[in-house]
């Protein structure tokens, strides 16, 4: 080789890759020895410029690669140039990857074809390449969208399932930007989200529309992950198709919304029968009890008293499926007030004695400190021993039924135990279901729907008592447990000590009744009849307690409340409404009202909100 030529290749040297010229012989495409090496590839394959030029392509290529070595120069010699992938060996038996881009050049009038390589080392890339290929098995089999792009956003792997969800194919993406996969007015979020991952390294649970080939919007939920690594940096991507499970909410919120529009309809419904049917049983058993005691025969008093009792029947079973529903609909609420059981439990002892004298059977009750004034819901006591008592009396054809009321201890106990059927063991799994009966067949031989032991149980969980059963063929035993407050001495009788209240109420019956219930108990009383006279008389005079109706004229009791609130912390304020919804009673505490008390209300509920107010 000349020196002109040999200058002009020293230029080579400002190449950071290899760069190699070596000799074809034309006719056997067998490559002959190095012409010219850089100063990048002495370095990288540790020979000398001398000794490059007494070693040809074949000395350092892969031994497993070198008989592809004529077959590529014979390509060089059709194409004029070619990139291909082989391995480099260097002086001390070290392997690495290149990719070698090759071209056949002449040089001036020699007849010899010359090849320049440019080597171009791709080991990290080849490593990378690996890690990809062994996550790929387990991403290509992933329920999840998975794909990994490269730092100008392009898609350098994708499985099947993310392509497939955008109507792809994975060939189709590769290559391909990620913002091939949303919608443009998305870019400049997408840019944003972007940045922010390079700061962050993570970005988790970003919902975007991503666009299908169809142009179709799709839901998707992807966690995005920014991986440096000594072999490069990518970003990975999973991604969750939420369509379906959109569907599935939009579907659950649209027949939650027909449930609520069809509970409204029960309600309106349970509201109308409620009045339409026990509004012709008020004047059927009216007339009934009327025409009884009319100027008439034996006989025909015997028919009214017999369509009485088939009467009082249909009242009770309605007064019953009218109560399974409410409670259903959550619409009974508990009302406390102050009782003694002594004349309950003496009035149930003759209506039941006189019950199982007519089934000639031997009827005991007992009872023990009952003389006690407790605080519960009486109407859901009764009705729980009623319920009890009536299934004693129908299911005992002959024997005994006993019923006892225990107080101690703070709890109420009773006891009703019969010589009864007794239940099936099968059937005790179900006794407390709505409408649940042991005899279903078309000859049963007692009456009812089956709804007394579910309003029993539901009385007893809403009174926060308990129920247990003990079951034979000789008999039931039910043993009921409510727990009650006792009035002490101080709950009944308090001295306030002229105690200074205001009393905002604007309907005159009910402001007389609330004065008559404070009557006894030495209270200083001043009124107001609506929300403007009751805050200009508490910016005049200091009260112990202010007792506010919220529905009151020209300023309601809320607002008064909230203007009180401005100027005073202290003073104790007791709301008082016929709105008793939870929602409503925490809108008058936050206004500033020390506590709620929910029309209507009796006179020792009423004082007992004031002694602990007061206090």
């Amino acid at each position: 080789m000349n020196d002109y030529l040999f200058d002009e290749f020293k230029m080579l040297n400002y190449i950071n890759d290899p760069v190699y010229i070596h000799k074809v012989n034309p006719n056997t495409n067998i490559p002959g020895n190095f012409v010219f090496v850089n100063n990048a590839a002495v370095g990288k394959m540790g020979y000398s410029f001398d000794e490059f030029m007494n070693l040809s392509p074949t000395d350092i290529d892969d031994t497993s690669r070198i008989e592809n070595i004529p077959k590529i120069i014979k390509k060089l010699k059709e194409n004029k140039d070619e990139i291909f992938e082989t391995k480099h060996i260097t002086k001390t038996g070290e392997k690495y990857d290149v990719e070698l881009s090759s071209k056949i050049i002449r040089l001036n009038n020699d007849p010899n074809l010359y090849i320049i390589s440019v080597a171009r080392d791709i080991t990290k890339r080849k490593k990378l390449e690996y890690e990809l290929n062994k996550f790929k098995k387990l991403a290509d089999n992933s329920t999840s969208g998975v794909c990994f792009l490269d730092l100008n956003e392009k898609i350098v792997y994708i499985n099947d399932y993310m392509a497939e969800i955008h109507g792809y194919t994975p060939d189709e993406l590769l290559g391909k930007k990620w913002k091939t996969l949303h919608f443009k007015e998305n870019y400049d979020k997408l840019d944003n989200l972007i940045q922010k991952l390079y700061e962050t390294g993570y970005l988790e649970s970003i919902k975007m529309p991503h666009k299908k080939k169809s142009g179709e919007a799709l839901s998707i939920l992807s966690n995005i992950v920014y991986i440096k690594t000594d072999l490069g940096a990518i970003m990975g991507v999973t991604s969750r198709d939420l369509s379906d499970e959109e569907k599935i909410i939009q579907n659950l919120i649209e027949a939650k919304n027909k449930a609520v529009e069809a509970n409204k309809a029960k309600e309106i419904f349970l509201a109308n029968i409620n009045h339409e049917l026990k509004t012709p049983l008020t004047g059927l058993l009216g007339t009934l009890s009327i025409l009884k005691e009319s100027d008439c025969t034996e006989q025909n008093k015997n028919f009214f008293e017999m369509m009485e009792k088939s009467a009082n029947t249909l009242k009770d079973l309605v007064n019953k499926l009218l109560l399974s529903s409410e409670i259903k609909f959550s619409h009974v609420k508990k009302n406390f007030s102050w009782i003694s059981f002594e004349n309950i439990f003496n009035e149930l002892k003759t209506k039941y004695s006189e019950e199982a004298k007519n089934k000639n059977l031997v009827f005991k009750a007992e009872s023990q400190n009952l003389d006690k004034i407790v605080k519960t819901d009486v109407i859901m006591v009764e009705e729980i021993i009623e319920n009890l008592l009536n299934n004693a009396c129908k299911f005992t054809e002959k024997g005994f039924i006993e019923f006892s009321m225990v107080l101690k201890n703070r709890v109420l106990e009773i006891i009703v135990k019969d010589s009864g059927v007794g239940i099936d063991e099968e059937y005790l799994k179900n006794l407390f279901n709505e409408f649940s009966q042991q005899d279903l067949s078309y000859t049963k031989k007692y009456e009812g729907l089956g709804l007394g032991l579910f309003l029993t149980k539901k009385y007893i969980n809403m009174l926060k008592g308990n129920i247990s059963v003990e079951t034979s063929t000789k008999g039931t035993k039910f043993v009921v447990k409510i727990p009650v407050e006792i009035k002490t001495e101080e709950n009944k009788k308090i001295d306030f000590n002229n105690k200074k209240i205001l009393i905002t109420e604007d309907n005159s019956i009910n402001l007389e009744l609330m004065k008559e219930f404070l009557n006894d108990e030495n209270f200083l009383i001043d009124t107001a009849a609506d929300g403007e006279e009751a805050f200009k008389k508490y910016e005049q005079n200091k009260y112990d307690l202010l007792l506010m109706d919220i529905q009151i004229k020209k300023i309601n009791g809320l607002e008064v409340i909230k203007k009180i609130r401005k100027k005073d912390e202290s003073t104790p304020i007791l709301a008082i409404s016929g709105f008793t919804r939870p929602e409503d009673r925490f809108k008058f505490i936050l206004a500033g009202a020390n506590d709620f008390l929910p029309k209507p209300y009796t006179k020792e509920e009423l004082i007992s909100f004031i002694k602990k107010l007061i206090k």
